[in-house]
């Protein structure tokens, strides 16, 4: 039943894993979390350099510019929540009335 050439396969087989594993280089566990904040804090950093290097009014300009456009996201995001909780509401609205459109029709039925 067994044939000379199926350990010949099994030697191929164990030849080509080996060749992967040694090619293959290991993929480093990186920890994304580090490399985020290593990368915000270096953003912010670079943020408050630039600002200790223009003049105090366009200093003034500039945070007050990003006081409104923070502001304005915030309320857009709350106009969105808002909105979804609206849908919500309108949704459980109309099912509780087509609920109670087809409880009656059924007891008329009977």
């Amino acid at each position: 039943m067994n044939s000379p050439e199926e350990p010949n396969w099994q030697k191929k087989l164990e030849d080509l894993e080996t060749e992967v594993y040694q090619t293959t280089p290991l993929v480093e566990n990186v920890d994304h979390n580090t490399s985020v904040q290593s990368s915000l804090s270096s953003l912010v950093t670079q943020v408050q350099e630039w600002l200790k290097t223009i003049s105090l009014p366009w200093r003034i300009a500039v945070i007050g510019g990003g006081v409104v456009i923070l502001f304005s996201i915030l309320n857009a995001i709350l106009k969105l929540a808002t909105a979804l909780v609206s849908l919500a509401v309108l949704a459980v609205l109309i099912y509780w009335g087509y609920r109670f459109l087809t409880n009656s029709s059924n007891s008329k039925k009977d």
